[in-house]
């Protein structure tokens, strides 16, 4: 198992200082080879202009989607 590291608050802060930097760590976590679509797993995405609340669709199955969907983040599941 990994080591777990106990973050104060100020280290918390000063990591994710907002939403954007907290949103590409998640994103490097989750997709460390590229993003890709959680529905049909396709590569050939595309980032949204307006953003939000689905930042990306996916070119081939035209689905709508973020970071936490599929995940225990996921407000939609």
């Amino acid at each position: 198992m990994g080591t777990q590291h106990e973050m104060t608050l100020a280290e918390l802060l000063r990591r994710f200082p907002d939403d954007t930097a907290a949103e590409r760590w998640f994103e490097a976590q989750r997709w460390p080879q590229g993003r890709f679509c959680p529905d049909c797993g396709s590569t050939n995405t595309a980032v949204v202009k307006t953003r939000r609340p689905m930042p990306y669709r996916c070119r081939d199955c035209r689905a709508h989607f973020s970071v936490r969907k599929g995940t225990t983040a996921d407000s939609s599941a």
